[in-house]
């Protein structure tokens, strides 16, 4: 899937696609992303050159987020709905990020989630992320709406 500048290859950490329309992204190593559609893949610019291990979109409309990726160093990247530019968003930590959830249920909130019980969480992007108690320092690597 390409080449990193060191010559290795670079890998893939996260998926997300959209149920109803079939778009989405991938991301991995160096801040790559690449953007699904019926139409091919292709890839994103840059935002970011941390790796990026996970990505979500919405499994309905009327969002906050159209997608939200996560990485090392506490990386946030956030795309808004109509919007083809991602975003870097300020984050509050610098813990390794590994899961994200994009929900419109409970009223359009955005989660991510990563090492040391790190759990974040925004209801949109004038409103920044929030630290939640998630009751452990264990690493979190996967978040669901239930």
């Amino acid at each position: 899937m390409g080449v990193a500048g060191g010559g290795e290859p670079e890998r893939r950490h996260g998926v997300a696609v959209d149920p109803v329309f079939g778009n989405g992204w991938a991301v991995g190593d160096s801040g790559a992303m690449l953007r699904v559609t019926q139409s091919g893949i292709s890839l994103a610019p840059f935002v970011t050159g941390a790796n990026l291990n996970a990505v979500a979109v919405p499994d309905e409309l009327g969002t906050t987020y159209a997608a939200v990726a996560v990485g090392d160093l506490g990386t946030i990247l956030t795309l808004a709905p109509h919007e083809s530019a991602w975003g870097s968003a300020s984050s509050p930590t610098q813990a390794t990020l590994r899961a994200a959830l994009v929900t419109a249920f409970g009223g359009q909130l955005a989660y991510v989630a990563g090492d040391t019980g790190t759990l974040l969480m925004s209801t949109g992007a004038q409103s920044g992320w929030q630290a939640q108690d998630s009751h452990t320092t264990a690493s979190l690597r996967g978040l669901e709406d239930l």
